[in-house]
């Protein structure tokens, strides 16, 4: 499963958050990886770096917006939504909100 930077809309493999520590040389855990991710985006495999990715995104604005908050709303990487996740959800909702 793929998460997503929330900066660029970058694609990662959920499972390197678990291989983490080797990149920056720090023992962390799985958890504190998460968090990193969803502070740093694509910068968090970057040992000493405390800044946010900078990377032109990737996604449309609204996209890249629905990543953000999809990471908000969980700290847990594995209910984190794919853009084309995010995209179905903003189609569907448009569309009732034409119904109503």
């Amino acid at each position: 499963m793929d998460i997503y930077c929330r900066f660029c809309g970058e694609p990662w493999d959920h499972d390197e958050l678990h291989d983490m520590s080797d990149w920056i040389e720090q023992d962390i855990t799985y958890k504190q990886a998460a968090k990193r991710f969803r502070e740093l985006g694509c910068n968090a495999w970057e040992p000493d770096s405390n800044e946010r990715c900078t990377h032109e995104p990737i996604e449309p604005a609204h996209i890249m917006e629905g990543i953000g908050i999809m990471q908000d709303m969980s700290p847990y990487p594995d209910e984190w939504s794919s853009p084309d996740e995010i995209g179905f959800m903003f189609e569907f909702a448009e569309m009732l909100e034409n119904e109503i």
